[in-house]
């Protein structure tokens, strides 16, 4: 196993439904700065607010568009992983809300599995739930990474379930408004010490139509000391180097894998 991991925090706005420019933003992040793992933030291809634009924006995997393309011909071979939001239509016509893992010759969908429909947030009117429990992402036998999106944070079973299969690293993709802000700087390192794991969170900064979303983008260890966080409100590129040597020790000092498996 790799000891060390470098993780890229790409705390961007996105241009509402401009995949160009999104997309842009997202290769010249992996040309000019070397990480193993690069995250954008939840709906990044083409921004979280696109409402019924969903309709023409979202992405047919099996007709992807000319952005999308561009991306996975650019970045699927890359010796790094890539995870961005994307909105996403399957063969039937349902809509997810998605992100894409692309790199190290994998191309990987999650889909999420919560949609919140309260205060400023609709999104059952335009997106359907992916399956509850999806698989980790596993990289070349020697890292295992779980995917979740931003309200999936509030269901630790999620986490839970990555962590008996093994995962090292969760990484949730977001676009929480301020007003949410209180409540997922007390889960994100809730996620990390109930699953003795590394936990990288990656939000949108700044304004959007009527919404004000608070950055805040981080990496916290096992214990849910912050690693490295990013600024609040406005953009921000962050690096976090994250230890995965460390997870045997603290797994041994804090056993809930091993106690989850012995209460059931």
């Amino acid at each position: 196993m790799k000891r060390t991991l470098k993780v890229v925090l790409a705390q961007y706005e996105a241009k509402l439904g401009d995949k160009e420019w999104n997309s842009e933003r997202i290769l010249e992040v992996t040309s000019k700065v070397r990480s193993d793992i690069y995250v954008f933030p939840e709906l990044y291809l083409t921004g979280y607010l696109i409402k019924d634009r969903v309709l023409y924006l979202a992405e047919d995997l099996k007709n992807p568009s000319r952005e999308l393309k561009n991306l996975i011909e650019n970045l699927r071979e890359l010796n790094s992983l890539v995870i961005f939001g994307f909105p996403e239509k399957d063969l039937r016509g349902i809509y997810y809300n998605s992100a894409m893992i692309l790199g190290k010759g994998l191309i990987k969908v999650y889909r999420k599995s919560h949609l919140p429909n309260f205060g400023p947030f609709r999104e059952m009117l335009y997106y359907s739930p992916g399956e509850p429990y999806q698989p980790i992402i596993e990289v070349n036998n020697d890292l295992r990474i779980g995917i979740e999106i931003c309200y999936d944070i509030f269901f630790p079973e999620i986490a839970k379930y990555y962590a008996l299969q093994g995962a090292d690293l969760l990484i949730t993709i977001s676009a929480s408004p301020i007003t949410s802000r209180a409540l997922f700087e007390k889960l994100i390192p809730a996620r990390a010490i109930e699953n003795v794991l590394y936990h990288a969170y990656v939000n949108y900064p700044g304004v959007s139509e009527d919404l004000l979303f608070w950055g805040g983008s981080r990496v916290v260890d096992p214990r849910g000391n912050i690693i490295s966080k990013a600024k609040y409100f406005e953009e921000d590129l962050v690096i976090a180097e994250i230890d995965l040597e460390k997870l045997n020790v603290m797994r041994l000092l804090r056993p809930t894998y091993r106690d989850t498996i012995i209460s059931h």
